[in-house]
């Protein structure tokens, strides 16, 4: 008897868990439900985060945040709400499409298309092209006017123009060509007056020489999607100068998605100027957020070169100003002397130190896809082998093209 007594208690009390469970899963069912429907996205959230910390993770809760976040632009923290949903439906469309886009909004276009790939036949609705030969044009030039604080260095002229190609869902191949010019001078004292410069006492005359030296280069990068949310970036930069000093870079990056953060690292291997370099390179990427409107980048480089080592970190920010338009200021502080930077896509081989360089960038959309972009850069620089210093004001301009 007694027995029994304990076990319809037991069973009693199981009976109040269940039904409690099902009154707590019915309340948090209808209340999301409701603030779905009349759209109050900033109350959904706070509450499917409490039926997540109860225990009551569903279908429907999980697409009803995901979506939330989408529409307050917050496409970042959506997408790992999208990815649970689809573990309780994993061929349902509208988690997919939704996903697909909270990728494409948030620069992820490689996560997009691979999704888009491996889930075709479900995402009938949209029309993405995984393959495509040439996907893209990128060009881009500018000066270097020298402030004429030592005398014998000039302005600089670049210019760059090369080619993207989607090969696949998950790999992306960019090359391009740049050439660079650098004016120099040099001073010769000469005697005058004479029998051949006219009468008078002798004196002396300085004449200037002025030489530029001209560079040509080839990039090569590929964007290779190894995992979901990884991201290899391997990088080949070849300069070819006039008097057959050739210059040869590579590095190899790694990208980790973990939301609203990324995190970067990359090693770099070159022979630059005769002397061999290694550098290693981490940094995080925030967005606060959850999108494109905002976001902080901070990268550090441990940059060595005959056994000599120099410290440099590189701040942005940048932000949505207008609703095609986003402007970014940047810092760079440490010796940079052949040294690379954004994957070996810049390689700064002049004959002297950059000590420091501030900018800016504006960025316009055009059509949603073409990518126009303007910006200055002051450089602090010094001769290397004088200890001089001197600036050099940067105007640039470059223009996308998609495909």
């Amino acid at each position: 008897m007694y027995r029994c007594l304990i076990l319809l208690l037991a069973l009693g009390s199981q009976l109040n868990l269940v039904a409690q469970e099902e009154k707590e899963f019915n309340y948090y069912n209808n209340q999301s439900l409701f603030l779905y429907e009349t759209g109050q996205w900033e109350q959904l959230i706070p509450l499917g985060k409490e039926s997540l910390q109860q225990g009551h993770d569903f279908y429907y809760l999980r697409m009803r945040i995901g979506i939330a976040y989408y529409k307050l632009e917050k496409y970042r923290v959506a997408i790992k709400h999208f990815r649970h949903a689809l573990r309780f439906n994993n061929n349902d469309p509208v988690a997919l499409e939704f996903l697909y886009y909270s990728y494409l909004l948030s620069g992820q276009e490689a996560d997009a298309l691979t999704l888009y790939k491996e889930n075709q036949q479900y995402l009938e609705k949209i029309d993405a092209v995984t393959t495509k030969l040439i996907n893209g044009i990128y060009t881009e030039g500018g000066y270097k006017l020298s402030n004429n604080q030592v005398d014998e260095v000039g302005g600089i002229g670049f210019f760059h123009i090369g080619l993207s190609h989607q090969i696949s869902a998950g790999l992306n191949i960019y090359h391009g060509y740049s050439r660079v010019s650098q004016e120099f001078s040099s001073f010769t004292e000469l005697e005058t007056g004479g029998n051949s410069q006219g009468p008078g006492p002798g004196g002396m005359k300085t004449v200037e020489n002025k030489i530029t030296y001209s560079q040509d280069e080839y990039y090569i990068r590929g964007k290779i999607m190894a995992a979901k949310g990884w991201m290899v970036i391997p990088a080949y930069h070849y300069q070819a100068f006039e008097d057959s000093l050739n210059n040869h870079v590579v590095s190899i990056g790694l990208v980790k998605n973990l939301g609203i953060v990324n995190i970067y690292g990359a090693a770099g291997f070159s022979n630059v100027n005769d002397s061999d370099q290694t550098q290693w390179t981490i940094g995080t990427t925030l967005y606060p957020l959850g999108n494109l409107n905002f976001y902080l980048q901070t990268n550090y480089t441990l940059h060595d070169q005959d056994d000599e080592q120099s410290n440099i970190l590189f701040h942005k920010i940048g932000g949505r100003i207008m609703e095609d338009a986003w402007l970014e200021a940047f810092y760079g502080w440490g010796d940079m002397y052949n040294y690379s930077e954004m994957d070996a896509f810049y390689v700064q081989n002049i004959p002297d130190i950059i000590e420091s360089k501030t900018g800016m960038t504006l960025i316009g959309m055009l059509k949603q896809k073409h990518k126009v972009l303007i910006g200055y850069v002051l450089e602090n620089k010094e001769q290397l082998l004088t200890g001089e210093a001197y600036k050099h004001h940067v105007i640039y301009a470059g223009l996308s093209i998609r495909f």
